[in-house]
């Protein structure tokens, strides 16, 4: 009984509208985020990542070449891309000087907890539907059972389940673990064990959060699909969302850990 009373419902509706007061009061600064996050998407989406196919291998592995300078221009970009969100994440709490190493390094302890838990998970859940025909299924069962999966990839239902899927086990494998990132990046202690204590018993507040924002963005996907739009239209028409969404993330921080922040 105790424990039941000591759980803190997340108020959905409440965050989100103190997320569009906190946008609206800081509308300069949020907007130089976002054009910020405009300018990373495009360069590692559109630039950085497609040119590691036109540049040519410095070495080979096996017959196979190994593209080292496009490998390093994306992990150069990957690197500054995590340090862009300590930066808005420091910005946001106030904490000086915003960039600060040492608190990015501290975060790298729940942030490569995190990554390691959802790679794994990924290569699981990618790799579980193809077990079944190497788990003596039947010659004839396993040729239709491999048609059907090639079947729902080509109609994209593989896609919709998987979304759906990935957004009912978020909560789980990112939102709340996400929790901790954000206390290391601030100057607090980033033990994922306590994010998840102070954040229980909102399951559905979470799914609720991240299934509107998935949606929204499936949205603008199918809409630039349809009309044919260059993805850097999507990411310009996207980024807005991502920034929104991350001051939505601080919000619900800050409902379960303010008593643990400096006034």
């Amino acid at each position: 009984m105790e424990q039941n009373e000591n759980i803190k419902k997340l108020p959905v509706r409440r965050i989100f509208d103190l997320s569009l007061e906190y946008v609206r009061d800081n509308r300069r600064n949020m907007l130089r985020f976002v054009l910020a996050n405009f300018v990373l998407l495009v360069l590692g989406l559109e630039i950085i990542r497609p040119l590691s196919g036109f540049l040519p291998p410095m070495f080979t592995v096996g017959g196979v070449g190994v593209d080292v300078i496009g490998n390093v221009l994306f992990l150069l970009w990957s690197i500054g891309f995590y340090v862009f969100w300590c930066f808005f994440f420091r910005f946001y709490y106030n904490r000086r000087p915003y960039l600060l190493i040492r608190k990015i390094a501290d975060s790298l302890i729940p942030s490569t907890k995190i990554l390691v838990t959802l790679l794994v998970f990924a290569t699981i859940i990618s790799v579980l539907p193809y077990m079944p025909p190497f788990m003596g299924m039947p010659l004839e069962m396993a040729d239709s059972y491999l048609q059907f999966l090639e079947n729902m990839q080509k109609m994209q239902l593989s896609d919709a389940f998987w979304t759906g899927f990935l957004t009912l086990i978020a909560p789980f494998l990112l939102y709340r673990p996400f929790m901790a990132w954000i206390s290391a990046v601030i100057g607090r202690s980033g033990l994922i064990k306590t994010a998840m204590q102070k954040t229980r018993g909102n399951y559905w507040e979470f799914v609720l959060i991240i299934a509107m924002f998935n949606v929204t963005f499936a949205v603008l996907d199918k809409i630039s699909f349809f009309l044919h739009l260059p993805h850097v239209v999507l990411w310009f028409l996207a980024s807005p969302l991502i920034v929104f969404f991350n001051v939505v993330i601080a919000k619900s921080y800050d409902f379960f850990f303010l008593d643990t922040l400096d006034e």
